[in-house]
């Protein structure tokens, strides 16, 4: 690893681990997944169920918290050489 993959590592672990499940986990992630599922309901032409607006962002948000806890410890892992 070089030098400035080491400083992006070091200034990714200083904005800290929650903050950082927040942004790239739930709001880019979970973000992303959410247009996902609604662009493939407009796809299939689904009737959208008044459920699905209650499901779609529950099931993003802990995608999002998984990915980001998930995608937290892979990025510790390499700024600390394991």
């Amino acid at each position: 690893m070089n030098k400035k993959q080491k400083a992006k590592l070091k200034k990714t672990v200083e904005m800290g681990k929650w903050n950082y499940v927040l942004r790239i986990g739930v709001l880019y992630f979970g973000g992303i997944t959410f247009i996902f599922l609604l662009f493939m309901d407009f796809i299939e032409k689904r009737e959208n169920i008044p459920l699905d607006f209650i499901a779609y962002p529950l099931i993003c948000i802990i995608l999002g918290l998984i990915f980001g806890l998930w995608a937290w410890n892979n990025i510790n892992k390499r700024f600390k050489g394991k």
